[in-house]
């Protein structure tokens, strides 16, 4: 059995690669998981089901996103969490490949989502980076892939200032004689998913990236480990906005020692924090490095932890895989001891705030963590006991658990109350039609119409009968709560409408004619006075009325019908005087179909039942939109005709016909 050096750092690689979540084993091109535990495992089994990385928007809703076996294959699954209680807002599958695992999750300025993660997409294509972008709301606006060498593998993400996405992982050559080389690869790409630049850190046959963080500067700090001295290091080094190198690699080595990084954060001040683990033979411990922003070394600390088992206390192994930083520069470290999610928390000056670390009962691996801009505490893995795999808390500043689990069935919301009514402008002779646009859970809604009218229905419609503003309020209730909203509407009287007619419809001179505006009305209320204006100075008042003229020509007869609410409205008609003996005109008349047209619609005209009293009509002409142009139809003495028109409205049509005298009279009909 070989035992040297060598060996134990490469069995040192292979452990840290457990991180990943992936082992390559090239037979036939057939790529298993290795489960999370570090034990091989047949493709689907529940270990590897995890939720990865962890992130919280601006309005500290929780995303988190890693993988699941579904369908014969590994997909990636996002989900978003309410901030208040993590109930499911969303949960989104991304099955696009052979093999699609989720790393880590950010989001941009607008709230928009980017998932990292790596993917198969052909058999012989190894792995690429691949970035997934989802809107606020879940939808996918794109995903692109990069690749590099054969396994190409990311780890942790960050976003700049403008947006852009920066991502770091390794990437892999295999060998079977030489065996394999890794290194760091680092990639910042524009908020569309372009590549815009790379660094690639090549020191040893084992360059593994593991975090990534971005100063106030845009300047992009990676950290991971490496082979350094036969051993594994911390590797730590900081580029500019365009990954250009600006100091570095740092190292953090112990001899006997071998660090395992996992993740980075910065502070305020730009100063540079690592976490993951330091295993010597017998144990593994947290282990945290301190830079200032010019990657100089300040501290390191230690954190090992015990259990509890009967009567004895026994060291764990533990390993850190995530930080985070809060707005009053604490420093927040999670990972997993003795099997368990164990958060731990330090302030400003790293000293352990009291009420942490917080150790979990239950058997799984916290695998990142996150702050939100109240400081709450967002802790993200797997529960091998939860069948969904994914697993979440969410702690206070101080420790205490604000929900657990993430992903249930979203309680009840408050009802929040709203409402539209059309028409607008309402008269009394209008039926009002309520409709509820209310959110939340609802159960019963109570309509108030603010003239001692009620209703329960959900779109009710209702008359008012009175002249006025009237309050009108909506009350809904469901089992998160009772909420109201009040609008006013505002209804006023329907003007009346002015007709009449009058015979004989061609009048000589000195012949009486009769006057009747009895098809006037009015829709909510009686017209209370007619007043007839005969175009000759003369003028009468009544319903109907009688009138003779002393000349021939052409008169305009006007009747003005005011209601009991003091509205008028008017009707005009043109009324044609012969001298006795003279040719009468012709009488225009027509109909049309249908009575309510809709816009583009063809509309049939009638006017058959135009005639002449003593001759004959020879000519029918339209004026379609009041513009005093007249058209004939194909044959002039056809009365028939038809029309469209393509926008909605009100349209005055006139109708003039001539007889075989040349007389000519006119019709209209809006």
């Amino acid at each position: 059995m070989r035992y040297d050096k060598k060996f134990e750092v490469e069995t040192m690689i292979k452990n840290t690669l457990v991180k990943l979540g992936t082992l390559i084993l090239v037979a036939g091109l057939l790529i298993p998981v290795a489960a999370v535990n570090g034990d091989d495992t047949r493709p689907g089994a529940a270990e590897n089901m995890a939720a990865n990385g962890v992130a919280v928007d601006s309005q500290g809703n929780v995303i988190v996103t890693g993988q699941v076996y579904e369908g014969g294959k590994w997909i990636i699954q996002t989900e978003k969490y309410a901030a208040s209680d993590g109930h499911l807002m969303w949960s989104k599958k991304f099955s696009e490949y052979n093999y699609n695992i989720g790393k880590d999750v950010v989001v941009d300025s607008n709230d928009n989502v980017i998932v990292v993660g790596s993917a198969n997409t052909s058999a012989f294509n190894g792995f690429d980076y691949i970035l997934v972008k989802y809107s606020k709301d879940g939808s996918k606006l794109w995903h692109k892939t990069y690749h590099n060498k054969f396994y190409d593998t990311p780890w942790r993400a960050a976003v700049d200032s403008a947006n852009n996405i920066l991502v770091t992982g390794m990437s892999f050559k295999i060998d079977f004689q030489t065996g394999f080389s890794g290194d760091y690869w680092t990639l910042k790409c524009d908020s569309s998913g372009s590549l815009l630049k790379q660094a690639t850190l090549d020191l040893s046959n084992a360059d593994l990236g593991f975090g990534i963080a971005i100063d106030s500067n845009n300047d992009v700090i990676v950290t991971g480990s490496t082979n350094y001295n036969d051993q594994l290091a911390y590797c730590t080094l900081k580029y500019d906005s365009n990954l250009n190198k600006i100091w570095g690699p740092k190292y953090y080595a112990n001899s006997g020692e071998n660090n395992s990084a996992a993740g980075v954060a910065v502070d305020s001040g730009n100063n540079i924090y690592v976490i993951g683990g330091s295993e010597t033979d017998q144990d593994k411990d947290y282990l945290m490095v301190k830079y200032d922003s010019n990657g100089n070394y300040k501290t390191a600390i230690y954190r090992p932890f015990t259990k509890q088992v009967g009567g004895d206390v026994r060291d764990c192994s533990d390993d850190a895989l995530g930080i985070a930083i809060d707005s009053q520069n604490n420093v927040v470290v999670t990972g997993t001891s003795c099997e368990n999610f164990c958060t731990i928390k330090y302030n400003s000056q790293l000293n352990e705030v009291t009420g942490w670390p917080k150790r979990e009962n239950f058997t799984g691996r916290a695998m990142d963590v996150a702050v939100d801009k109240n400081n709450n505490v967002i802790v993200t893995g797997y529960n091998s006991a939860d069948a969904s795999r994914y697993y979440t808390i969410k702690y206070s500043p101080t420790g205490q658990v604000i929900w657990t689990g993430g992903g249930g069935a979203a309680p009840p919301e408050p009802p929040e109350a709203d409402f539209t009514f059309t028409p607008q402008n309402p008269t009394r002779a209008d039926f009002v039609r309520f409709n509820d646009r209310s959110t939340g859970s609802v159960a019963t809604r109570q309509w108030n119409f603010g003239d001692g009218s009620s209703s329960t229905d959900t779109n009710p419609v209702h008359q008012f009968q009175g002249i006025g503003t009237y309050t009108v309020t909506l009350t809904v209730t469901g089992s998160a709560g009772t909420d109201s909203v009040t609008k006013t509407v505002t209804v006023s009287n329907a003007p009346p409408a002015a007709s009449f007619t009058y015979s004989p419809p061609n009048p000589q001179v000195g012949e009486t004619i009769s006057f009747d505006g009895s098809g006037s009305s009015d829709p909510d209320g009686s017209i209370a006075s007619y007043s007839w204006n005969f175009g000759d100075e003369g003028s009468t008042s009544g319903r109907t009325a009688q009138h003779s003229y002393a000349a021939e020509g052409t008169y305009t007869v006007t009747l003005t019908v005011t209601d009991n609410d003091g509205d008028a409205a008017t009707a005009t008609k043109i009324v044609t005087v012969n001298a006795e003996g003279a040719n009468e005109p012709p009488v225009p008349q027509f109909s049309f179909t249908p009575a309510n047209p809709q816009p583009g619609q063809q509309v049939s005209f009638d006017a058959s039942a135009s005639y002449d009293p003593d001759g004959i009509i020879e000519l029918y002409q339209w004026d379609w939109e009041s513009d005093g142009i007249y058209h004939s139809t194909d044959e002039s003495v056809n009365p028939l005709a038809t029309h469209t028109w393509p926008q909605p409205g009100s349209y005055n049509v006139t109708l003039k016909v001539t007889d075989n005298n040349g007389s000519s009279n006119t019709y209209t009909l809006t």
